[in-house]
């Protein structure tokens, strides 16, 4: 009987349910605890972007060079944008815009990359929409968004609003 509750304990602690890498665990804030009972989430620097999505884009080791990092934070402050501005279609529809060229422009930077570029922007998405609240409502930013027509962008010096640091920046496939 002593050792079917060491074998269960054992088992317990190893969470079999938490798929994540030992880098993902590591990059959860070392903050207070997270308010996930509001919309938006904790901002204490105000610059647009969640804490706790703030502190995972400076720290993973995914992002590789500062360009990346720059726009998985204008990916992440789109989306954070988005939510706050929900109630109002157009504000909604800007936003998701914005959030299509900061997705283009992450997709760009990464140079290509497919699975590099979804390293980045699953844990961002996963992260920022973390509360039935907060899919709620990003599906009916979707809704508002339906019917819009967007632009693909070619060329990572258009979809991205900074200056690119050095490096080899790709067209679209197909182009």
């Amino acid at each position: 009987m002593k050792s079917y509750v060491l074998v269960f304990l054992i088992l317990m602690s190893c969470n079999p349910f938490d798929r994540r890498s030992s880098e993902e665990k590591s990059m959860d804030a070392p903050m207070e605890a997270l308010d996930d009972n509001t919309l938006l989430g904790p901002d204490k620097n105000n610059d647009g972007v969640r804490d706790d999505i703030e502190y995972w884009i400076n720290n993973t080791k995914k992002i590789k060079n500062n360009n990346i990092r720059r726009a998985a934070l204008l990916y992440a402050k789109s989306l954070r944008d988005g939510l706050k501005h929900h109630n109002d279609k157009e504000k909604s529809i800007h936003y998701t815009f914005l959030r299509q060229k900061y997705s283009d422009c992450l997709d760009l930077v990464v140079n290509g990359w497919t699975r590099d570029y979804v390293k980045i922007i699953e844990p961002i998405q996963k992260k920022m929409f973390n509360t039935k609240k907060r899919i709620k409502v990003q599906n009916s930013i979707d809704r508002n968004f339906d019917g819009q027509m967007v632009t693909v962008y070619k060329f990572a010096k258009e979809a991205c609003p900074f200056e690119l640091e050095d490096g080899n920046y790709r067209k679209r496939r197909g182009e």
